[in-house]
């Protein structure tokens, strides 16, 4: 098998993410259509297969519509369809990249080293992506809007041609002209690396000069800020924090014309959609932690090679003040040895001539050291640098992965909300055919004095009291201590027990823990006490105690 050929036309892949961001007219970290299109045509015009990978949040934003690449239009009508491919919200584009590039032996059209990517890689999938790396990886310019490939990467190609697997890899390995083009990939690698960081500072200042000038042209009001709102310097406007999530009344409206076994279906399926997005949240924020870990990680390596710096740079300044005093005294000893040979005293001239060698010496010695510090200074600055971008790697990676969370979450948030409509409707429907009421069940069968016109039966300890929470704790039986040496968290949350007409149960407590796993379990606690008390419906309410409620206040 021949590993690459110069007439070999390898499939292409664009970093759409990359190739948008480096274009020259971008002037935001969203990037720029324009800067896909035009690569595209390059490479198709050159007679490769390509495929522009790009992230669907790049093309269509729904909480923030203008939050997208730019020349969208453009975008779409030069590059067809079938050659783009649209990694969702969730997924990670590098992955989706490389392991379709790999699988086809294309090349990456990107400025991205992939140094993120491999840290995580071991064993053979890791020789894998480090043989691909070698010929896969493609960087690029732009030049007055014209897309540049690295002009080295052709060159490469040539020098690799021709080498076949069957041949012996110590001698293919040990080829001078193999040896060379490593040697320039590692120059190119450092120069690519060089130009994006640079490109990344520019579009950083550009866009703190962008914000700076909306600033200058919407300035914020002095004072607090409106509950749940932040100032938007774009539209001078203040604006919701966070978008609401919860159901407005055209979709409760549409809920209701549900029937109602319609509507417990649907609580079902949206139960599961619950667990489906709490997991996942779960998961990523797990590998969200992994990462802080590790960029944490690189940033105390990176903090200690510093402090090393500059112990080093102290040492090798001490050590050039010592040879600039050597030298000094080296030249005192060069005109006492003149002074010496003119005198003519041949035993003077030998003491002098040994001084002078003495003092040469030492100079010579001083240097070395020096020399030897600063070298070492270089070096460990060198590794500093790299550390530094894996930092950053790692930080970004740190975010997509929380973008990610973050949509699980409202996902998570949305099915909630839905679901607690639809178990108020749900409840208020059943509420039309009651039959047995549990406050006149209870005040008869503990002979309760009170009026229930009056509040209903309010209780925080006695006979009823215990009898709701013994229910309430078989609804909860799951939660029981495995050891028994624990008391239920029902018997530790303050729970106070308002039981009104028509089967209407409120649930207080002071702890907000206790009163999320009623919400999350509200329709076995339902169903536990219908079925117990033989009841057709039951509403359920849950609050926190007015004591809590009141001491948040103040």
């Amino acid at each position: 098998m021949v590993i690459l050929s110069k007439n070999t036309k390898r499939k292409v892949v664009l970093d759409c993410a990359n190739v948008a961001c480096h274009f020259l007219q971008n002037i935001n970290s969203l990037g720029d259509g324009l800067g896909a299109v035009e690569a595209y045509k390059y490479w198709k015009n050159e007679g490769h297969d390509v495929k522009v990978f790009v992230l669907q949040r790049k093309l269509r934003n729904l909480r923030d519509p203008d939050h997208v690449m730019a020349n969208i239009e453009t975008f779409e009508s030069e590059i067809p369809q079938k050659d783009r491919v649209i990694i969702p919200v969730s997924g990670d584009d590098d992955a989706y990249m490389l392991s379709w590039a790999m699988s086809k032996n294309a090349i990456i059209v990107t400025n991205d080293l992939f140094r993120d990517h491999r840290l995580k890689l071991k064993g053979n999938k890791l020789k894998e992506f480090d043989k691909w790396y070698k010929n896969g990886r493609c960087g690029f310019i732009f030049v007055d809007d014209e897309f540049i490939p690295n002009p080295q990467f052709e060159d490469k190609l040539e020098i690799v041609q021709g080498i076949d697997s069957d041949e012996p890899a110590e001698k293919s390995q040990s080829s001078p002209t193999v040896a060379a083009a490593k040697k320039a990939e590692e120059k190119l690698n450092k120069a690519e690396a060089a130009e994006a960081k640079k490109l990344a500072k520019a579009e950083k200042k550009a866009e703190r000069e962008a914000l700076a000038a909306l600033k200058a042209q919407n300035p914020r009001p002095k004072g607090r800020a409106p509950k749940g709102k932040t100032w938007s310097y774009e539209d001078g406007e203040w604006i919701e924090k966070h978008p609401s999530l919860r159901l407005d009344d055209e979709e409760v409206e549409s809920l209701s014309r549900l029937k109602l076994s319609q509507k417990l279906q649907l609580v079902k399926e949206l139960d599961q959609l619950l667990k489906e997005s709490k997991n996942r949240r779960n998961e990523v924020n797990s590998k969200v932690k992994e990462e802080v870990k590790l960029r944490n990680s690189i940033n105390a390596q990176a903090k200690e090679h510093i402090i090393e710096v500059k112990k080093l740079k102290e040492e090798r300044n001490k050590l050039n003040q010592l040879v600039k005093k050597s030298k000094a005294d080296r030249k005192e000893i060069d005109g006492e040895l003149r002074r010496t040979r003119i005198e003519g005293n041949p035993k003077d001239i030998k003491k002098v001539e040994k001084k002078q060698e003495e003092s040469h010496k030492k100079v010579m010695s001083s240097v070395k050291k020096a020399q030897q510090k600063h070298d070492k200074m270089i070096e460990i600055s060198a590794q500093v640098d790299e550390l530094r971008d894996e930092g950053n790697n790692a930080q970004q990676s740190k975010q997509r992965l929380t973008e990610e969370s973050n949509e699980f979450h409202k996902k998570y948030l949305e099915s909630l909300y839905k679901k607690f409509a639809l178990m108020d409707l749900i409840e208020s429907e059943q509420a039309s055919t009651v039959k047995i009421d549990l406050a006149n069940l209870l005040k008869k069968r503990y002979d309760y004095r009170r009026d229930l016109s009056k509040g209903g039966i309010n209780v925080i300890d006695g006979p009823i009291f215990s009898e709701l929470n013994t229910t309430l704790k078989e609804a909860l039986s799951e939660f029981n201590s495995k050891t028994g040496r624990r008391k239920h968290m029902a018997d530790r949350a303050n729970v106070r027990y308002i039981v009104r007409s028509n089967n209407r149960l409120q649930i207080s407590a002071k702890e907000g823990f206790f009163l999320g796993f009623v919400r999350e379990n509200r329709i076995q606690i339902i169903e536990t006490f219908v079925n117990k008390y033989k009841l057709d419906s039951l509403r359920l309410r849950i609050h926190k105690s007015k004591e809590e409620r009141e001491a948040k206040k103040n």
